[in-house]
This record gives structure tokens, C-alpha cells and sequence, in this order.
């Protein structure tokens, strides 16, 4: 499993070819990916239309991640 920043998710959806886009690109259905809380709420909110948000969104749903939780130790 590998952590993927939001850095990372914002140059992927702006098509900026990097090391890492493209790592995440041919990676996205194959590895699992674990995405923060935060890090889906930063990226998600980084879009400006409904629809580009809405396609984001379900791209992001469909692969295959694994949302990470934080354990209370309270």
C-alpha cells in the first residue's frame, strides 16, 4: 500500500507529467492507495465545477484505495 499525497492528486488531475503522476497513473486499479481524510477533502475541494469534482470523485471511489483512519488512543 502507498500513501499518496495531495500534491501528488493535484498534478495528476491538472495533467502535470511527473515521476510521481506517472507512478499513480499506472498504478490507480492495480495498487492499493491510501488516502487521508484531509488529503481527499484538499484535493476534492480543488476543483472549481460541479462536474470536474463529480468525476474526480468517482475516479477516486472506483480504484482501489483505502481511506485512512486515525486511532483514538483516548
Amino acid at each position: 500500500m502507498i500513501f499518496v499525497d495531495s500534491s501528488v492528486w493535484a498534478d495528476y488531475f491538472n495533467g502535470s507529467k511527473t515521476s510521481q503522476t506517472d507512478w499513480l497513473d499506472s498504478s490507480l486499479g492495480n495498487t492499493p492507495i491510501i488516502i487521508g481524510g484531509l488529503i481527499l477533502t484538499e484535493v476534492l475541494q480543488g476543483f472549481q465545477s460541479d462536474k470536474d469534482f463529480k468525476i474526480a470523485r468517482q475516479g477516486i471511489f472506483s480504484w482501489a484505495f483505502r481511506l485512512c483512519r486515525w486511532k483514538d488512543s483516548h
